[in-house]
């Protein structure tokens, strides 16, 4: 059951903290919010209650109800506070660490289906956060690193490399999702318009989903003690290169979105009868192969990871790149941009 408190906010004025242990904590806790939220150009006043929205709902609760049901893949003790939290929250401070990351992203591709990306990319962000704000400072006596330890919501960052006329650009700050002047537009899948017509023969995965959201800023004002970038153009694209590092080898939840799909095709086979005819039976085995291989490059980057000034530790890039490469072959995903060139030195 979750527990509401009463802190103090960034501005001094007391806000609500809603403690989320389970993925109906999780749904539970984005009613009433009052989001600016649109899909296909209309406003969405209960997302929760959406057909389109809810089975993306649904993949984020459920990375929740895992550290209900499997606390030893993805629970662990934070090194901050001592105490268990989930580990898409969680610093990496050990080889081992990376490697639980993968094998907890692995399950969840299992379980749900479909990409639970908001988690993956807010870890990945994190991780990157904490060593490249460690180096800000040392080379700017900022506090950046020590704001970012106390603080995580939302949180905005450069996506590409900057030059020094992009300065203005070179911001990274936190602040709660429904602050005035954000709005969010719900990305469109070429399929999820299914959810909106009778019936469920054609629903595909109708319980779990993915998404994307364009998030516009409006005069939005984020505290100071809330920046963790503040026009330090020159780590820029040290912040792209270790996000990237971190979140190619993250895509080893594919491996667990491919299970899926293995074991639908053969069942398939099995139904019609053709399980044993030699041109259908390479189709799993290739399938299984390349599977594999997204697997073991992932956790292979996260068993060749290093310690960084900042304590935590980061994967190997170029693994890490053979990894997302893998995945690009299976043709169910694009490749992301690649960062122009960057530094390579690792706070």
């Amino acid at each position: 059951m979750s527990q509401t408190t009463i802190e103090p906010s960034a501005t001094g004025q007391s806000e609500k903290r809603t403690r989320i242990e389970t993925g109906a904590d999780y749904i539970d806790s984005l009613r009433d919010r009052e989001l600016v939220l649109y899909y296909l150009g209309e406003r969405i006043t209960d997302p929760v209650e959406h057909p389109v929205i809810r089975p993306s709902i649904n993949a984020i609760a459920a990375t929740y109800d895992l550290a209900i049901s499997n606390p030893e893949l993805a629970l662990v003790t934070s090194p901050f506070t001592q105490r268990l939290i989930n580990r898409f929250l969680h610093i990496a401070t050990s080889q081992d660490d990376l490697a639980q990351q993968n094998k907890m992203q692995r399950k969840l591709g299992q379980l749900t289906g479909t990409c639970f990306l908001q988690r993956c990319v807010g870890m990945d962000a994190l991780n990157a956060l904490l060593s490249v704000t460690y180096g800000i400072d040392a080379a700017h006596s900022t506090a950046y690193h020590d704001q970012l330890n106390e603080f995580i919501r939302l949180t905005v960052m450069p996506t590409m490399c900057l030059g020094v006329t992009d300065k203005d650009f070179a911001i990274v700050g936190a602040l709660p999702v429904e602050t005035s002047g954000i709005a969010y537009i719900y990305g469109s899948q070429s399929c999820d318009t299914r959810s909106l017509e009778r019936g469920d023969l054609d629903s595909g995965n109708a319980h779990y989903s993915g998404q994307e959201d364009m998030v516009i800023f409006k005069d939005v004002f984020i505290p100071r003690e809330r920046i963790f970038m503040h026009g330090e153009v020159e780590f820029a694209s040290l912040l792209v290169e270790c996000f990237t590092c971190y979140h190619r080898r993250s895509y080893v939840c594919k491996s667990g979105v491919g299970d899926v799909l293995i074991g639908a095709a053969t069942i398939i086979a099995n139904y019609n009868g053709v399980s044993k005819v030699s041109h259908i039976r390479e189709k799993p085995v290739e399938m299984t192969h390349l599977n594999e291989t997204i697997y073991s490059t992932g956790i292979a980057s996260s068993h060749q990871s290093r310690p960084t000034q900042s304590g935590c530790y980061l994967n190997d890039d170029m693994i890490a790149n053979v990894c997302k490469h893998h995945v690009t072959r299976t043709h169910l995903w694009n490749l992301s941009p690649r960062p122009g060139p960057c530094r390579r030195t690792h706070w």
